[in-house]
């Protein structure tokens, strides 16, 4: 009786250390958000009809789309301002933080001037998409790709 149940306790610990594997390498959200993101899209309501612009190069060439944001651990944020400034007086790069909410679906971007509360749309290893939601709409779509 006992050598017929060796097999099972076999496949058991075998199933139980194939399941703990998948876990410890399944990546958090944070995780997921750490590293070096170029904007890839950026659309507005311009018009606030629930229609979002078409001429996403205009949007890309403004002074915001060639900002690269890396996401450090501990939550702090560089924001690259590129070679497009809004303000020609402004420092090349910024140093802010993140803030993810406990549900993880509001991502907030600070700075010294600016705090952008953005909602986590979908996350994948390469590519974020953020929606800025004004009065109950979507006023702005931001892709990211690392």
């Amino acid at each position: 009786m006992k050598q017929r149940s060796f097999p099972y306790t076999l496949v058991f610990l075998y199933l139980l250390s194939f399941c703990s594997c998948k876990k410890e390498n399944e990546k958090s959200t944070s995780d997921l958000l750490l590293g070096t993101w170029t904007i890839s899209e950026l659309k507005e309501d311009l018009n606030n009809d629930g229609d979002f612009n078409d001429n996403n190069e205009d949007q890309l060439n403004s002074c915001v789309g060639d900002n690269v944001l890396t996401f450090h651990s501990g939550g702090e944020l560089i924001i690259n301002q590129g070679a497009l400034k809004c303000d020609p007086n402004e420092e090349p790069s910024l140093t802010g933080s993140w803030l993810l909410s406990d549900d993880e679906k509001i991502l907030t971007l600070i700075d010294d001037t600016y705090t952008s509360a953005l909602a986590l749309f979908s996350l994948t290893p390469n590519q974020m998409e953020l929606h800025e939601i004004e009065e109950g709409r979507i006023e702005m779509l931001i892709v990211l790709e690392k």
